[in-house]
């Protein structure tokens, strides 16, 4: 106008439309746009025992993708197989026949079986294919292809597991009550969203009264602080109101 290029009608004009597209705009978009689904974490158990099947059961009634992958020569009857536990009958436990069945499909693989070397074949492949999240039960004396194992693969005894428990519910009761409480008020976020990569955590701006307890980069620990900077990978255990902790993992990961 000042330059004399549009006069005062086309300003006007020019003003009515961007307010119009201001309010219609979003409105439309929230209409049309279809709400973002947020995708269960499968996992995939190999073996039926004591130990899998109630796990089983506790993953499917928190939400999560649950295939247990068995043989018929597991000691569960049959019947209460297909009724109760989310099991897929497969010929034997061999890294091909797994791999037909679909279990490296799955976020996470893990090997429950009492067997430590029908185990470690499976981990072994499970990582070849690319599967980030493999965990091994591998119970004393170990064996021997043990060693070939690669570090990011989880192993665990139900032995020392018990023990382990046992020991922290006599010294630490009030931690094993947080980390073992089944509302999601703690949950484990991976920093996948790049736009995040390198930033504050006092500059976040999606946090609100979500706590970040620690932060875990590949094998050690971070004490997180105000000028503590995340990066892409970095594994955040936050803890607060379940809505809020849930919206906190959709906006990283």
């Amino acid at each position: 106008v000042r330059f004399e290029i549009i006069d005062e009608g086309m300003r006007g004009a020019l003003i009515l439309v961007a307010v119009i597209t201001c309010f219609i705009s979003p409105t439309l978009f929230h209409r049309l746009m279809p709400k973002a689904e947020s995708k269960r974490l499968s996992i995939g158990l190999v073996g039926a025992n004591h130990l899998t099947l109630p796990v089983s059961l506790d993953l499917e009634r928190e939400q999560f993708d649950v295939k247990l992958f068995s043989t018929e020569g597991d000691q569960v009857n049959k019947e209460e197989k297909y009724s109760r536990f989310p099991v897929r009958v497969v010929d034997n436990l061999q890294p091909d026949t797994l791999a037909a069945a679909g279990l490296f499909d799955h976020d996470v693989v893990v090997l429950g079986s009492a067997k430590g070397d029908v185990n470690v074949p499976i981990a072994l492949a499970a990582k070849e294919r690319g599967v980030s999240r493999v965990i091994v039960r591998l119970e004393e004396p170990f064996p021997q292809e043990a060693e070939q194992l690669p570090e990011d693969v989880v192993v665990f005894s139900s032995l020392h597991a018990a023990r382990t428990l046992l020991k922290a519910i006599i010294e630490h009761p009030s931690a094993v009550k947080l980390i073992t409480q089944h509302d999601d008020s703690m949950q484990e976020a991976e920093l996948k969203n790049p736009a995040y990569d390198g930033m504050l955590l006092r500059d976040l701006p999606f946090l609100g009264d979500v706590l970040v307890m620690r932060i875990f980069r590949g094998d050690t620990f971070i004490v997180p602080r105000g000028n503590t900077e995340i990066q892409l990978g970095d594994r955040l255990l936050i803890s607060g109101e379940v809505d809020q902790v849930m919206a906190v993992k959709r906006e990283i990961e």
